[in-house]
């Protein structure tokens, strides 16, 4: 009787584990980068999608994607992105302006802020993280799930099983370093660990070492806060 129930309990031990073994390749496992002419077809198909689904759009209120949308706005200069970002924040401007993901758009403005804490602390861990990269605050830099995700071991730790985890961390140390943040030390060896370590090593490495000249917080000075 017990040898019919031991070795059940084993076959479904040795699944989860083979399972658990599997998830953890597949979201580390390399892959071929696409090619310039594929990105640049999703490109156009994404904006034309948007373009024609305006109003769908414009009721998203996710910030970060919104940020992703004014930033490929600014590189490209593709009119129809400039019009719908422009469309976009003048509603923001109006019926969002306490919120602290204004910072996303106006990093300059929040350098060094303080925030009440419950304007935060309800966000996931790598959102805080990103509040902390856009602005440099003191208050943020201090929280423990601030210093905790400092350390490029973070995702291995906390979020092994989340592919999204070293995308955000690198999102928030690349944050920390348009604005000059000064209270994260050795950002480029950070990235560049990040990037060697996840599936993105399959690509180009990208040189971080210093801010694009075409990138609009690059001039700003830093973070003395």
């Amino acid at each position: 009787m017990m040898r019919k129930i031991v070795t059940p309990l084993m076959i479904a031990a040795v699944v989860l584990v083979v399972g658990y073994l599997g998830l953890i390749w597949h979201n580390n496992v390399a892959v071929q980068s696409p090619t310039q002419a594929e990105i640049a077809g999703t490109w156009e198909k994404s904006v034309a999608w948007l373009a024609s689904n305006r109003e769908m759009a414009l009721a998203d209120r996710n910030p970060i994607l919104w940020w992703m949308i004014g930033e490929s706005a600014k590189l490209t200069g593709d009119v129809r992105l400039q019009q719908l970002f422009a469309d976009y924040r003048a509603t923001t401007n109006a019926a969002e302006a306490d919120s602290v993901w204004q910072t996303f758009f106006a990093p300059e403005r929040y350098w060094g802020a303080s925030f009440s804490q419950q304007s935060y602390a309800g966000y996931a861990d790598y959102q805080q993280y990103f509040l902390f990269g856009l602005t440099c605050s003191k208050q943020l830099a201090d929280e423990a799930i601030i210093v905790d995700q400092h350390d490029t071991d973070f995702c291995r730790r906390r979020h092994p099983l989340s592919p999204a985890c070293v995308t955000h961390q690198m999102m928030g140390f690349r944050f920390a370093q348009r604005v000059g943040c000064d209270r994260l030390d050795n950002l480029p060896e950070k990235i560049s660990r990040l990037q060697i370590g996840s599936a993105a090593r399959a690509g180009p490495p990208f040189d971080f070492q210093q801010p694009s000249p075409a990138d609009p917080l690059a001039e700003q000075s830093h973070c003395n806060c």
